[in-house]
């Protein structure tokens, strides 16, 4: 094989995961690091039910264990709330941004809510109630209340059923003016209609700890449309972006990772070398 040709295979792994080490490998050794994860379908893998998509006890020992290192920082902005996260990840140590990131709270226990998610809060109420009949036995939607977002999966729907729910929630759509409506692969999420996403929250963290987050380089990684805002800030930031899952969507991440597996590959790599690092420092 020709020098060229093996300099090409050196400067391009095959392997996703080491086609992101390798792009990053300068940073990993003299920069500090902001890791920003989605949790479902990125960190855990989609389960027929929320409650079944579960974070074990390797993933919360991985995440704690970054977050332990002198100049890592990582952040979980979820969908779910941030009750709901303080239940699966080291609240002591991670920051936490549930319902996209219009609650925010720092390990140091600093809690911030958007204000007008609380003004949205009586509307998605009484939407909530309105969807409730959705989920009775014969139709079987799944209805999540976040606080400050809902989420609607129809996909435990039967199959006759489901125009059904499409109808419910067009209809509703009309009724609620200030609730945004998205309409995802397999459910409905309804927020605040306002102008924030997760690409807002990766800001507001960075605003809310510019002394611990100034130069920081940016990882993020998700899997869904709701995820492209975030991507589209790290990419402006200088980042890294990375794109979980096969959901067939426009994206504009830099990479892309099969599944859940690849991404804590990913990052019990970055773990190890920081730990090296550190060691030899």
């Amino acid at each position: 094989m020709h020098s060229a040709e093996t300099a090409l295979l050196v400067e391009q792994p095959e392997n996703p995961v080491d086609r992101i080490l390798q792009s990053i490998e300068a940073v990993l050794q003299t920069r500090k690091l902001f890791i920003g994860l989605d949790r479902d379908g990125t960190l855990v893998p989609y389960a027929d039910r929320p409650e079944e998509a579960r974070v074990d006890a390797d993933l919360y020992a991985l995440l704690s264990n970054l977050s332990k290192l002198p100049a890592v920082r990582v952040g979980i902005i979820s969908a779910r709330s941030i009750a709901q996260l303080r239940g699966d990840f080291d609240s002591k140590k991670l920051f936490l941004a549930g319902n996209y990131g219009l609650e925010i709270c720092s390990p140091k226990g600093e809690f911030l809510i958007q204000p007008m998610a609380l003004d949205a809060v009586p509307s998605l109420k009484e939407m909530r109630d309105r969807l409730a009949p959705l989920t009775s036995p014969r139709i079987n939607a799944v209805l999540e209340d976040h606080g400050y977002s809902l989420c609607l999966h129809w996909h435990t729907v039967v199959v006759e059923e489901r125009d059904l729910v499409h109808q419910k929630v067009t209809e509703l759509k009309e009724h609620f003016p200030l609730i945004e409506t998205l309409a995802m692969a397999t459910s409905y999420e309804f927020k605040p209609r306002m102008l924030w996403s997760k690409g807002s929250a990766l800001r507001q963290i960075y605003m809310q700890e510019q002394a611990d987050l100034a130069n920081a380089f940016p990882i993020y990684a998700g899997d869904s449309e709701a995820d492209e805002p975030a991507f589209d800030w790290v990419n402006d930031h200088g980042g890294i972006s990375i794109k979980v899952g096969a959901g067939v969507f426009k994206t504009c991440s830099k990479y892309q990772l099969a599944d859940t597996s690849e991404l804590r590959k990913l990052l019990t790599r970055i773990l190890s070398i920081r730990q090296h690092k550190d060691d030899k420092a």
